[in-house]
């Protein structure tokens, strides 16, 4: 996924012009190899990218949503067999690295498989609903997917989060809960807490399995990414009983909510846009009773411009694509939707 999107950064910088042709033959060429080589995750990555290369260049609409069109290709091809891969025990492999890939495995399944759904809702709402219906009973049968093994997975519970409160509020509550309980037991006692965005995978499974070896020498950590999304999460469904109790878990074991300020500008796009800003410890509000915002970066324009033309989905898209940033304003979006 890494190797991808930094391949793909070279869309960012070059005319719409060229985007809509070598761009997106580039892009379609290499879908095609991933998912002969079956990756269509890998494929579905590609083309989120796109979206993003193709908004970062300022290209138009139609470029735009033919990037998303590539995407849905993808994700219904790795999707096809949804009924098996719901039978399919993922968690029975007795490898040790299963305990690494099988989160990742299924959390990728949930995130893919949710901003299919809520890219369909407009164009087809039967299908959207029927796909987010057998999510929420993914999610049911794959507890892995509310365990994302660093801050890199954390983006994939927001389109997991809001496409299965489309069908199932409760489902959606069950599963932030679940994300919650995971993420503050990686933080408490002797534990290293989870990896940032920018870690490699050695990082990652170190932090994630290596808190009670001697040789790991890494310092706890104290920030999260997923500790943000799980409150924006919260607040944007309404979840006025469950946000204070991910709040108070979050504090009680001293996580500090990381987030990525984004610049109204081709900077929100950009992985290393020099105009964006790190808040390392977010002042979220205790409650949802509370004035708003809850949060400060609730409050920023980044993104409000293709939420109100109705384009939130491919914000979603971007923060799937970069994994670093999630816009706020899309995440209303697609709940008043």
């Amino acid at each position: 996924m890494d190797s991808i999107e930094h391949f793909s950064r070279r869309w960012n910088t070059w005319e719409p012009a060229r985007i809509a042709r070598l761009g997106v033959i580039e892009a379609a060429t290499l879908c095609e190899r991933l998912a002969a080589g079956e990756r269509q995750d890998l494929a579905c990555h590609l083309a989120l990218c796109l979206v993003r290369g193709t908004l970062a260049a300022g290209a138009d609409l139609e470029i735009s949503s033919g990037a998303g069109q590539m995407f849905e290709t993808y994700a219904e091809q790795l999707l096809e067999g949804r009924e098996e891969i719901l039978a399919d025990e993922l968690a029975t492999e007795s490898a040790v690295s299963a305990w690494i890939s099988y989160p990742v495995r299924s959390g990728r399944i949930a995130e893919i498989g949710g901003l299919l759904a809520l890219r369909l809702r407009d164009e087809d709402p039967a299908r959207a609903d029927e796909l987010a219906g057998w999510l929420v009973r993914f999610l049911a049968s794959q507890p892995g997917a509310a365990h994302p093994v660093s801050d890199s997975y954390a983006v994939g519970l927001i389109p997991t989060g809001l496409a299965a409160a489309l069908v199932d509020k409760e489902a959606a509550r069950s599963f932030l809960r679940s994300a919650t309980i995971w993420l503050c037991d990686a933080y408490e006692r002797d534990h290293l807490g989870l990896a940032s965005v920018e870690a490699t995978p050695e990082e990652e499974v170190e932090r994630l399995l290596g808190w009670a070896l001697e040789w790991v020498k890494l310092e706890r950590r104290r920030e999260s990414e997923l500790a943000t999304i799980l409150l924006d999460l919260a607040c944007a469904l309404g979840f006025d009983d469950l946000y204070p109790d991910i709040w108070n878990d979050i504090e009680a074991v001293r996580i500090y909510p990381r987030v990525l300020r984004l610049a109204d500008g081709p900077d929100q796009f950009d992985r290393a846009g020099m105009d964006n800003g790190l808040d390392p410890n977010v002042d979220f509000a205790e409650g949802l009773d509370e004035e708003e915002p809850i949060a400060p970066h609730h409050a920023d324009s980044a993104g409000i411009r293709l939420c109100e033309e109705g384009r939130a989905w491919e914000l979603l898209a971007v923060s799937s694509a970069v994994r670093d940033r999630h816009f706020y304003c899309a995440l209303k979006a697609h709940v008043a939707d």
